[in-house]
C-alpha cells in the first residue's frame, strides 16, 4: 500500500515514537543494554521545548561479536544551575579463547547548560556550542533537524563534544507553500548566515510517494540547471521510529544522533553508575571497566 506524506508537523511525531530498550543482548540493528541512572524528570527552564535530566545513550550498532561504542549524555540540576558531562563507552564484545571483555568509560568535559525553543547552549571553558535539538519521549535528539517554523527546517551540529570544538554552519531549508496543501511549490535553502542568490522560479519542493514499508515522506528540493533542468540539491526523509535524514549536495553532512534515556530499571543500573563516576578524563590513566 502506497502513502502519501501527511501533515508534515504530524509526520516529524510520528517519525519520532520512541524505541523499545531491548533486555539481554542487543540485536544486531538494536542499542545494547546499558543500566544507568536517571534523575529527576524536571524540565529545563526555556522558551519553549522542554529536555529533562537523566542520562541518554548514543550507541553504534554492536558487530556479530557484540563489540560496540557510543557516548553518555549526563544532564544533572546543580544548585547553580544545569550541567552536562560527555562520558565515552566502549565494549569489546566477546573475545577469542576470552570470553566476554570489560566495558570501559572516559569521562569528557562538562559544560553548563540552558535550553531554549530549538538549541541547547553548551557553555565550556574554551567556548561555547549551540546544537539543535529535540526531545521526544524517550528520545533526545541532538544535533537534530528541527522545524522552526511551519514548513521550514534547520541543523547545526557540532564537532566534538568539547567547547574548544568546531561549530557547524546552520542549514536552513524552507518550502514557500504548505506541501500537505501544494505537491509542488517553491522553495529556498542556505547554509550558514549566507544564502546563495536564486530566482524564486528556480528553486522549488516536491512531495514523493513512499511505499508503505519504507520512509513517512519524503521532500525533494530542486534547483534548475542553466539549460533549465530540475536536479535534486536536497532531500528530507522521515522514518518511523528513525528520525529524519538529509541527503544531497546541499545537506553538509547532516546526521542526527538519537540518544535513549537510560532507565533505573535496567539489569546492571548500579554498576554502570559506578562505572561512569569513577571514570577518568579522557585520555589520563586507564578507563574503570565493568566486569562480566
Amino acid at each position: 500500500m502506497e502513502r502519501t506524506i501527511g501533515f508534515l508537523e504530524s509526520c516529524i511525531v510520528a517519525a519520532l515514537t520512541a524505541l523499545a530498550a531491548a533486555c539481554g543482548t542487543p540485536a544486531a540493528d538494536a542499542p545494547p543494554d546499558l543500566g544507568a541512572c536517571t534523575a529527576a524528570a524536571e524540565p529545563i527552564d526555556g522558551t519553549g521545548d522542554r529536555i529533562e535530566a537523566g542520562l541518554w545513550l548514543h550507541a553504534r550498532p554492536p558487530t556479530i561479536l557484540g563489540r560496540w561504542s557510543g557516548h553518555v549524555l549526563w544532564i544533572e540540576e546543580e544548585e547553580d544551575g544545569w550541567v552536562l558531562t560527555h562520558y565515552g563507552i566502549h565494549d569489546p564484545g566477546i573475545r577469542p579463547r576470552e570470553g566476554r571483555g570489560a566495558r570501559t568509560a572516559v569521562r569528557g568535559e562538562t559544560m553548563r547548560l540552558r535550553a531554549d525553543r530549538h538549541r541547547l547552549t553548551l557553555e565550556g571553558p574554551d567556548g561555547e556550542l549551540r546544537p539543535t535539538y529535540r526531545f521526544d519521549g524517550e528520545r533526545l535528539v541532538v544535533p537534530a533537524l528541527v522545524e522552526e517554523a511551519p514548513h521550514a527546517w534547520a541543523f547545526t551540529g557540532v564537532s566534538t563534544w568539547r567547547s574548544s570544538g568546531r561549530v557547524e554552519p546552520t542549514v536552513r531549508v524552507a518550502c514557500l507553500t504548505d506541501p500537505a496543501v501544494d505537491r509542488t511549490g517553491p522553495a529556498r535553502w542556505s547554509v550558514g548566515v549566507t544564502t546563495t542568490p536564486a530566482p524564486p522560479s528556480e528553486r522549488t519542493y516536491e512531495v514523493l510517494e513512499e511505499p508503505g514499508s519504507g520512509p513517512l515522506g519524503v521532500l525533494r528540493f530542486l534547483e534548475s540547471t542553466e539549460h533549465g533542468d530540475p536536479r535534486e540539491r536536497l532531500r528530507l526523509t522521515w522514518y518511523d521510529g528513525h528520525g529524519i535524514s538529509c541527503s544531497g549536495p546541499d545537506s553538509r553532512g547532516i546526521t542526527e544522533t538519537v540518544h535513549r534515556r537510560i532507565e533505573p530499571g535496567d539489569t546492571r543500573y548500579q554498576e554502570t553508575i559506578e562505572l561512569l563516576r569513577n571514570a577518568p578524563p579522557a585520555g589520563k590513566g586507564p578507563a574503570p571497566h565493568l566486569g562480566r
